[in-house]
């Protein structure tokens, strides 16, 4: 069965953040993994996952 992938304009939209926030997040390390198909950036649905996982972990942890 072959992997769901995101294009960034799919993942932005789904997550409801704009493009200078994915590269803000992309800058701090804290954007998902992605890789490129030609110029475009996509985002497999283990990587979108891990991310959420991964943002909940964090928002966790600063707030206690």
């Amino acid at each position: 069965m072959p992997a769901e992938i995101y294009t960034l304009a799919d993942f932005i939209k789904k997550v409801g953040i704009s493009r200078p926030t994915f590269y803000n997040l992309k800058r701090r390390g804290e954007a998902p993994k992605y890789f490129k198909m030609g110029r475009k950036v996509m985002i497999t649905r283990e990587a979108y996952l891990k991310w959420i996982a991964d943002s909940v972990a964090r928002h966790k942890a600063r707030t206690g």
